[in-house]
């Protein structure tokens, strides 16, 4: 349960990013921000459950999980899924366009983002189960 309850906190925070900055760098978005956040939020709570727990869960088996192994593996969970959709795409060759590295940085940021939310609900509710039992 606790983990479901970080995934969505991750989720929230990286699709709330996403739309923001689509909106302060792109006002005309702004319009279809509310018929996005369904869709955006969708992709990333998929994300968050399909990729970020199952991380987690292999971080706290190994006894790896704090800080500064979440950030790392977010940034992998933000950014390797387009990588390789790009890759397979491209003819399996790893193109070194700008747009498609400046792309990748920023989806790997968003997955810092929603891990350091993740991170943050999981050890809340970590320490409040410590407390109360």
């Amino acid at each position: 349960m606790k983990a479901l309850f970080a995934a969505f906190a991750a989720a929230v925070a990286s699709a709330a990013l996403l739309l923001l900055a689509s909106a302060v760098f792109d006002p005309s978005a702004a319009s279809w921000l509310v018929v996005g956040l369904p869709v955006v939020l969708a992709v990333t709570l998929a994300h968050s459950l399909v990729l970020g727990v199952p991380a987690m869960l292999a971080l706290r088996s190994a006894q790896l999980l704090r800080w500064s192994t979440v950030l790392p593996a977010g940034f992998a969970i933000g950014a390797l899924p387009s990588a390789l959709v790009g890759w397979a795409r491209s003819g399996n060759s790893i193109a070194a366009e700008p747009s498609t590295w400046g792309g990748l940085l920023m989806l790997g940021g968003l997955g810092v983002v929603g891990a350091i939310a993740f991170w943050r609900v999981w050890s809340r509710l970590d320490r409040a189960a410590l407390r109360s039992s």
